[in-house]
C-alpha cells in the first residue's frame, strides 16, 4: 500500500517541483523500482528461512517471532528488533508531515467535500 501512495503523492504536490514533466514520472516509476529492490529480498530472504508458519501467525508480535526463527539466537533478536522500531519510529514524523502536506494539497483542490472553512468558526 506504502508504494502507491508514494506514487500518488508527487502527483499532489508536482507543481512545486522543477521540471514536473520530466520528473514527476520518474519519480513514479523510482518509488516502484526502490520498494521492489528493497522490500523483495527481505520478503524471500524472511520466508525461506521461517521454520514454523503457524508460531508465527499466532504470536502476539509475528515480526517477533519471525526475526526470532530466521535467526536462531535469542540474544540477537532482541537488538534487531529494536533496530528495526527505531528506523520505524524515525520515520514517523515524515510520515505525518507528509501526510498533512497532501491533504492540503488535496484541499486546496478542492477534492474535499467541506474543503472551505468558515471564517466565523475562528479554528485558530
Amino acid at each position: 500500500m506504502y508504494a502507491f501512495g508514494g506514487t500518488d503523492g508527487v502527483i499532489h504536490i508536482s507543481e512545486e517541483m522543477p521540471h514536473p514533466g520530466r520528473r514527476v514520472p520518474q519519480v513514479m516509476m523510482l518509488t516502484m523500482i526502490i520498494g521492489l529492490a528493497t522490500a523483495f529480498p527481505l520478503f524471500l530472504s524472511l520466508m525461506f528461512y521461517m521454520k514454523d508458519f503457524a508460531a508465527v501467525i499466532s504470536s502476539r508480535l509475528p515480526s517477533l517471532e519471525l526475526i526470532n526463527q530466521v535467526t536462531g539466537n535469542d540474544k540477537v533478536t532482541l537488538p534487531l528488533f529494536a533496530y528495526i522500531l527505531f528506523v520505524y519510529l524515525v520515520c514517523l514524523p515524515s510520515q505525518w508531515v507528509t501526510s498533512g502536506r497532501l491533504a492540503w494539497a488535496f484541499a486546496r483542490d478542492v477534492g474535499y467535500a467541506t474543503w472551505e472553512v468558515s471564517p466565523a468558526a475562528q479554528y485558530c
